[in-house]
């Protein structure tokens, strides 16, 4: 009923009556009232919570099915239906523990015991890796925690079954171990893939050859650099493509980094097989790549190798077809090499040869020779080329012979470089102390990796400036390959060393590209005719006329020609007859210490042109 409070409100209350008229002490009725708000606020609180928890479990990424005491199913949140592919229109009242099925990772059944009274209910470890069979067909992997519910007596009323969404997670693995073993610009296996199959064919203890092929792309640094990183990249992917259409489906196929890749073949019938594979990889790599209305043209260097699996295990088939790429990028390029004793010795010896240039260069022991440059009309020494020598710890002297070949695509040609230009530079600073009027000019060599590193002019400038010399007093020798190989950057290090007075030469011109255009188009003041066209002079043959054009057309220009290896007073009278400015060679004298060239500098020029050689030991290279 409704009683009116005092404050003019009315309020539900329950009304209980109770007869006690026959009690002694009350004799009547007792009426208690008792308000019917609290219940109602209890009954508005449970239906708070039950809906908030209904909210929960329906917003519950996790899938939740929930069972009462006798194993039936009482709810399924949105997340289990998605899962298991179950509609949502479906009732719960006829779901079964059966619409929940999960296979094992061997394919089995995963049987789940619904009953919470069941000793079997919780028996069994979390599992990590369950697959769900959805009605979908989706392919989905959870884990699952089964959990009993008890009431406020601690009876069993029911159990809770929480299934956890991992496909996520599998697939991000998996992607990150596609990553861990696949170049990202190729999608080709890597190095890290390469050695696991290594291992795997090692394991496999076969007695059948297996062979691994190098592979790098001529001329790519230069495309890349000149052209940009999207067309480099472009570039790989092509060659990417293009090794794969060569290969059998069994076959590795690696991008190394770079411009560089490996082929693994499991099994090969023989090495002039692996070779023949190679080959075929040369000439698809050599095929012309059009990329944005452009055209580039590459070559590729191979080496091969081939091993059983006694030699697969600690990589010894890389090791010698990486002598092998070596081996066929040494030999002119766009070529296959194919791996012997005699390629393993060059290599040894190769590292001999390093080590003693980097022992020489850690313990002063690098020295400077000069050979004089000699006017042809007058016989005077107008300047010496500086040439390396090396002391070796056993005191010995040698030539580049001796080491410049092993250097010559490292760095440390770096080291030999800015070594032997510090030196030079020493030597000229002396010579212009002697001869302060006229100074006799100092040629230094540099590699075309010189040329391309970033702090080559600095280097330069930095290097005469701080032993006093004026840039006049040095010419800057270097080859044709040099001039170009290193792309616009070589050329704009030259133009900038030009621009401040160094006097720039073209050497060994002839060997190169061989272009006369490049008089023309390059900053230099001097080129200098190699020593093959100079000793065939004589013969009546097209070197003859060669070298009679490049004279012409250096005069033509303001050029200064050298003559190189004049060895005999026939290779002189040759280059007489031609017009050659100048002549270096052992038929005026070897290169010789700063102390020496200073000692017979006036007598080399008294007997230059008409008188017996200075020397008459047999030439070497310079």
């Amino acid at each position: 009923v409704r009683l009116e409070r005092a404050d003019g409100e009315w309020e539900r209350v329950e009304v209980t009556g109770t007869d006690l008229t026959d009690h002694p002490d009350v004799g009547g009725l007792v009426i208690s009232v008792r308000s019917a708000n609290y219940e109602n606020e209890l009954e508005r609180s449970m239906d708070r919570t039950e809906s908030l928890s209904s909210a929960v479990v329906s917003a519950l990424r996790d899938g939740i099915v929930a069972t009462d005491e006798f194993g039936s199913i009482t709810t399924v949140n949105e997340a289990a239906r998605m899962m298991f592919g179950i509609d949502a229109d479906t009732p719960v009242t006829e779901l079964t523990i059966d619409d929940f099925a999960l296979l094992d990772p061997s394919g089995r059944r995963v049987v789940i015991d619904p009953d919470p009274l069941s000793p079997t209910h919780n028996v069994g470890p979390r599992t990590s890796n369950a697959c769900v069979i959805a009605r979908h067909g989706d392919l989905r992997y959870v884990s699952l925690d089964r959990s009993p519910v008890h009431d406020s007596a601690d009876a069993l009323v029911g159990s809770v079954l929480v299934f956890h969404d991992l496909t996520a997670e599998r697939e991000a693995e998996a992607e990150l171990r596609s990553q861990a073993l696949h170049d990202q610009l190729t999608g080709l296996a890597n190095r890290r893939q390469l050695e696991q199959r290594i291992a795997e064919i090692a394991a496999a203890g076969t007695r059948t050859l297996s062979a691994a092929i190098f592979i790098d792309l001529d001329g790519f640094k230069l495309v890349n650099d000149t052209h940009g990183h999207r067309i480099g990249d472009q570039l790989i992917r092509i060659a990417a493509k293009r090794l794969r259409g060569q290969l059998r489906p069994s076959d590795l196929l690696v991008r190394q980094g770079g411009d560089e890749f490996v082929v693994l073949q499991a099994s090969v019938e023989s090495i002039a097989a692996a070779e023949a594979t190679a080959e075929r990889l040369r000439s698809a790599l050599a095929e012309p790549y059009d990329i944005h209305d452009q055209r580039f043209d590459l070559t590729a260097s191979l080496g091969v190798a081939v091993a059983n699996s006694d030699d697969l295990s600690d990589e010894v088939v890389l090791q010698h077809a990486d002598i092998a790429l070596y081996a066929a990028k040494a030999r002119g390029r766009d070529r296959v090499e194919i791996f012997n004793s005699d390629l393993a010795a060059a290599v040894q010896l190769e590292e001999h040869q390093r080590r003693t240039l980097r022992s020489a260069l850690e313990n002063d022991r690098l020295v400077m020779h000069f050979q004089p440059l000699v006017e042809t009309g007058t016989g005077r020494v107008q300047g010496y080329e500086a040439l390396a020598r090396v002391i070796t710890e056993d005191g010995d002297l040698i030539g580049p012979a001796g080491f410049m070949e092993a250097v010559t695509s490292t760095g440390l040609i770096w080291d030999l470089d800015r070594a032997a230009f510090n030196l030079s530079c020493e030597a000229a600073a002396v010579m212009a102390e002697l001869e302060p009027e006229n100074p006799p000019t100092i040629a230094c060599n540099f590699s075309s990796f010189s040329i391309t590193q970033p702090a080559f002019v600095s280097t330069v400038t930095e290097t005469a400036e701080r032993h006093g010399v004026d840039p006049g007093q040095i010419c800057i020798e270097i080859t044709e390959s040099a001039a170009f190989d290193g792309g616009p950057g070589s050329l704009e290090a030259l133009s900038m060393l030009h621009a401040v007075g160094f006097g720039l030469a073209l050497d060994d011109f002839g060997t190169g590209y061989s272009s006369l255009a490049h008089l023309r188009d390059l900053p230099i003041s001097t080129v200098k005719v190699d020593r093959s066209f100079v000793s065939k002079l004589g013969t009546g043959n097209s070197e003859r006329a060669i070298a009679e054009a490049v004279v012409s057309l250096a005069h033509d220009l303001g050029l200064g020609v050298v003559a190189e290896g004049v060895e005999t007073l026939e290779h002189l009278e040759n280059v007489r007859q031609l017009g050659f400015s100048t002549v270096q060679g052992w038929h005026y004298a070897p290169a010789m210490s700063l102390t020496d060239a200073l000692a017979e500098r006036q007598a080399v020029t008294n007997a230059a042109v008409t008188n017996v050689p200075v020397s008459t030991t047999p030439p070497e290279a310079p």
